[in-house]
């Protein structure tokens, strides 16, 4: 009796993590992704607000962060 009550967790946990491997492996990087293009679609030019990515892009900016590591380094 005690070894199918046993066998019976197990099954029940192999399920268990087999589901949350899906839930966080699949579902979630695609739902993050539905946000994330809702909210770069729908975004106002004039709202006040600016992306990351445009300081990024900025030449000055990366030279200065390279300039600044390399200090860092020395």
């Amino acid at each position: 009796m005690r070894e199918e009550n046993e066998l019976y967790v197990i099954i029940i946990n192999f399920i268990k993590c087999f589901l949350i491997l899906i839930i966080i492996g699949m579902l979630l990087p695609e739902l993050v992704d539905k946000i994330i293009v809702f909210f770069i679609l729908n975004h106002n030019e004039g709202s006040g607000s600016d992306f990351v990515y445009n300081m990024v892009n900025s030449r000055q900016f990366v030279l200065r962060f390279m300039y600044y590591f390399e200090m860092l380094l020395r």
